[in-house]
């Protein structure tokens, strides 16, 4: 997806609003720490992928749509928050 003018950071922004609404949707339910890793894995990174297609995101693009899950779980999901330290890095999520 590309808009009219081919600019990539309309589709970056895009997908960080998809992000962004997902985690905002997942705050108003108790979800355990497996059940948000198969949601990220299964249904936030496939959207994400879906509606990148046609752009190369780049390692900061993906670091800033890591950081808005991660802010997401850490501050609003009835989660443990060390989520993120099970596999040392927040890179093997994407």
């Amino acid at each position: 997806m590309i808009n009219l003018a081919k600019e990539r950071k309309y589709v970056i922004q895009q997908a960080k609003d998809k992000v962004f609404s997902m985690c905002e949707n997942l705050k108003k339910e108790k979800v355990t720490d497996k059940q948000l890793l198969y949601l990220i894995n299964m249904v936030i990174i496939p959207r994400i992928e879906y509606h990148t297609q046609l752009t190369f995101l780049s390692k900061q693009d993906l670091s800033d749509m890591i950081e808005i899950v991660h802010n997401a779980t850490t501050g609003g999901f009835n989660t443990a928050q060390t989520i993120y330290g099970l596999s040392g890095n927040s890179a093997v999520l994407f």
